[in-house]
């Protein structure tokens, strides 16, 4: 298996398609079509997934999409793939499809790759002990009913634009801040020490772990990133509130996350190496994202990944 960097123009503004050369021994091309965890919302170029799509047509290699965090209108679409007409070979997807109320996943092929595999005597076997749950799909068919029916998929992308013209009202221009980014619900959050050059803070010093930390004491629960500059340095913060947030709600995440971001990094300083009152930031292991907080309000909606819960 061969892994290659996602395309990321923040970071790579001049980044072109290569030409591709592909042999046999390439079986499928696999990726998010918005990068989720690892990389905070990273949208790639709007040409992107075309080149791409073109390439595995002209190889014969498969084209499958990772779509469990940014399935069922995570994104403000249905699919992630839907924001450039991309129709992949396969789609894999949990998570949303049942709201977190249920453990959940399935994968959908087209009609050439169900054809190949249900053939006759094609020996395709897909029995296995927590397979073909009647639980399971009741649960995502009433979700799928719910994201239908009360328009949330529309919410998403809705409500995705207040957040992200908010959070670029209230710190667009901070220095720390280098890229708010995202579709829909999903929304990240990187941070720098200069926004000029990109530069990361130290994986040391833990500022990730700090705003998490800080934003939990103010009530909101965000999602923490590391290593998005170089696989170990490189803070991002991930946002992804229920399609059924409110307008208040909204206005909480983006004042505890401004807060928190303002908070920290001030803290840190200019040189993201020190604390500015004198403590230790170099060296040792980051503060403890998960650790129980020790004040501030009951942690509400900053973070979910389920889209429908506290309907």
């Amino acid at each position: 298996m061969t892994s290659r960097p996602p395309p990321w123009c923040s970071r790579s503004p001049n980044t072109v398609m290569p030409s591709v050369t592909l042999d046999s021994s390439v079986a499928a091309f696999v990726a998010e079509p918005i990068v989720g965890a690892a990389l905070a919302a990273a949208v790639p170029p709007d040409d992107y997934w075309s080149a791409i799509s073109d390439v595995c047509r002209r190889h014969g290699v498969l084209l499958i999409v990772d779509e469990v965090m940014t399935g069922f209108g995570r994104t403000g679409r249905w699919f992630a793939s839907h924001h450039w007409g991309l129709r992949p070979d396969m789609l894999v997807a949990a998570k949303g499809a049942t709201s977190g109320y249920w453990p959940f996943g399935f994968v959908a092929a087209s009609s050439d790759i169900h054809a190949t595999v249900t053939a006759p005597r094609g020996g395709f076997v897909h029995g296995f002990t927590y397979s073909h749950s009647p639980v399971g799909a009741a649960v995502a068919r009433e979700v799928l009913r719910i994201l239908r029916d009360e328009h949330l998929v529309e919410a998403s992308s809705a409500k995705g634009q207040v957040l992200k013209a908010s959070l670029t009202a209230r710190i667009g221009d901070h220095p720390a801040v280098g890229e708010i980014r995202g579709r829909g619900l999903l929304v990240g959050i990187e941070l720098v020490v200069d926004r000029e050059d990109r530069r990361p803070f130290p994986r040391s010093v833990g500022v990730t772990e700090r705003v998490v930390a800080a934003a939990r004491d103010r009530g909101v629960l965000v999602y923490v990133g590391t290593g998005c500059a170089d696989g170990r340095d490189g803070d991002t913060i991930l946002l992804g509130p229920p399609f059924v947030v409110t307008d208040d709600e909204l206005e909480r995440i983006v004042d505890a996350v401004a807060e928190s971001i303002e908070a920290v990094t001030q803290a840190v300083g200019s040189d993201g190496g020190a604390m500015s009152d004198g403590g230790a930031m170099s060296g040792g292991a980051p503060p403890d994202a998960g650790a129980p907080s020790t004040g501030g309000a009951r942690p509400t909606v900053g973070s979910a990944v389920d889209p429908i819960r506290n309907r």
